[in-house]
């Protein structure tokens, strides 16, 4: 029936069909300035935080509004659980830590910044990415201390006393920012305890190269963590 006589009696549509629009009402907007929208999360100015929005998703495009005043706007994303968030939303301390994040994009853009300040805070880097393959998570934790410290010339002793008592530590496991934070606090109260005087790590003493070929049985060995460290006067 169609086929025969109303198909040919059809004509084209004048217009084209608007888009289909999914409308979601009330969206809390969380502390971390995302909304949830089908499993996933979309950034808004932080500036309404707190505050209940609404959405249009239509074409492919999710669009935000608070007031009758659209606040932002993103691309759909497929999956769960992802965070789509856009600079332009953050805080600026927040937008400050993104930049650096991106400024670092390779092991090596970490090496570099870390040789510049510090052997030892090149050692932490090193055995903080080398852990894992997980490289954007363990990158924080050496931008942090690369921060430290550019912003604090003045406690580089400190600084480094505390990665050295981490990497020579065989009973420590994790290596990560807060386990220097906490060694930090450990020198500088052994410091002001002490008149001063930090626990600087030894160097492993070999012996003489006539000494070394007279003695075949000569070998080097590490010695206990105690034994690793001896108190210099502060420079």
């Amino acid at each position: 029936m169609f086929e025969r006589y109303e198909k040919p009696a059809s004509r084209p549509l004048e217009m084209i069909l608007p888009p289909f629009t999914d409308y979601i009402p009330s969206l809390v907007i969380y502390k971390d300035y995302h909304v949830e929208i089908y499993e996933n999360f979309y950034s808004v100015p932080y500036k309404y935080v707190n505050k209940v929005a609404e959405a249009e998703i239509s074409g492919g495009m999710i669009n935000i509004w608070l007031n009758h005043k659209m606040i932002a706007s993103h691309v759909r994303i497929s999956g769960t659980g992802q965070y789509i968030t856009k600079q332009e939303h953050m805080p600026e301390a927040h937008r400050a830590v993104k930049e650096k994040e991106l400024k670092y994009k390779t092991p090596d853009d970490i090496y570099n910044a870390a040789r510049a300040l510090s052997p030892d805070l090149l050692n932490f880097c090193i055995a903080l990415l080398s852990r894992s393959d997980n490289f954007l998570d363990n990158k924080k934790g050496c931008i942090h201390l690369i921060n430290k410290y550019r912003r604090n010339p003045n406690m580089h002793l400190i600084y480094n006393c505390a990665i050295q008592s981490l990497l020579h530590d065989p009973t420590l496991k994790p290596i990560n920012s807060y386990v220097f934070d906490a060694a930090v606090k450990d020198v500088t109260a052994y410091a002001d305890s002490h008149n001063g005087q930090l626990p600087i790590q030894t160097e492993l003493q070999f012996e003489p190269e006539e000494k070394r070929i007279r003695s075949e049985s000569s070998t080097a060995f590490l010695r206990t963590t105690t034994d690793l460290f001896r108190t210099n006067k502060k420079n």
